[in-house]
């Protein structure tokens, strides 16, 4: 009996150096792995747990990484904090503008660490003026989801800064899609089909500029309404292209063609509008003057 104790003692309670060091290089490996491969937490549960102080100041612009955000760890442990695209700043100057955040920023804090970041937003008021330097933004919070999945999209590729505001004000302050534009054309036709299926509502087939000047972030006066459209022409003939308004009345003649062939054509355009009277217009092709081959609407707005 007294031989089976001892053997026992050996095998199970007193274990070999190698199988302390294979338990050792086993833990070590786990330690290793946890710290290339970290958590980020939202910064809402990190301040609310007491873990971090965040504040956010105005850098002057509203737009692209506009916002500096001062960190600090009130640990002794390393914190991994996620700043999420889809984050809405409150200015402190009600006259001024929100921030919406559209690209992640995630930070590695260390011990009792204090570090600043930039962050990259845009202006989700048009109407109200850009942020002042040094101006604090007194809270944040998420979004509704409908802008979250704005910003996700918007933080998974790379746009034009110009691109990227008029989206935003899309969801913000209900600007039209129309609106939008920049390069590359296909993922900007693929922004604004991600925001028809947001809203709701078909993507226009032409596109809407717009007046600028140095007092206001956006004016809302239509300056330029550009697109291309198809139509068939089944037999030689005159042909005219004409701006009509809702009433019918033709506020512009675009282009006349006299014995225009037979096909299918397209038609680019890049009118002025700038002091039309916002509204419902359309856009037609007349064979000979009276035979309707193609109608295309547009709104200033």
């Amino acid at each position: 009996m007294r031989g089976i104790k001892q053997w026992l003692g050996r095998g199970f309670f007193r274990p070999s150096l190698s199988g302390m060091l294979y338990l050792f290089l086993s833990f070590n490996g786990l330690h290793v792995q946890a710290e290339s491969t970290p958590r980020y937490r939202s910064i809402d549960s990190l301040i609310r747990e007491g873990f971090i102080n965040v504040s956010f100041v105005s850098l002057g612009a509203y737009q692209g990484n506009c916002v500096e955000a001062s960190l600090e760890n009130r640990t002794g442990n390393w914190i991994y904090v996620w700043i999420e695209a889809g984050r809405r700043l409150i200015a402190d100057d009600s006259t001024k503008q929100d921030i919406f955040i559209v690209k992640d920023n995630k930070v590695k804090l260390g011990p009792w660490a204090k570090l600043k970041t930039r962050v990259f937003g845009f202006c989700c008021q048009s109407s109200d003026g850009a942020p002042k330097e040094k101006m604090k933004f007194s809270e944040s919070y998420m979004a509704p989801p409908d802008w979250v999945r704005l910003a996700q999209f918007l933080n998974a590729a790379n746009f034009e800064t110009n691109t990227i505001q008029s989206a935003v004000w899309c969801l913000s302050n209900n600007h039209s899609i129309s609106g939008v534009y920049g390069a590359p054309e296909a993922l900007v036709k693929a922004l604004k089909d991600t925001l028809s299926a947001i809203k709701k509502i078909p993507v226009p087939w032409y596109t809407t500029t717009y007046e600028t000047n140095d007092t206001s972030v956006f004016t809302g006066d239509p300056k330029r309404i550009s697109g291309k459209f198809n139509y068939y022409v089944k037999h030689h003939g005159d042909l005219v292209i004409a701006i009509k308004n809702k009433s019918g009345n033709t506020v512009k003649i675009l282009s006349e063609f006299f014995n225009h062939g037979e096909g299918s054509f397209e038609y680019h355009f890049d009118l002025n509008v700038k002091g039309w009277t916002k509204g419902e217009y359309h856009l037609v092709v007349y064979e000979d003057y009276a035979t309707l081959l193609a109608t295309k609407s547009f709104k200033i707005e």
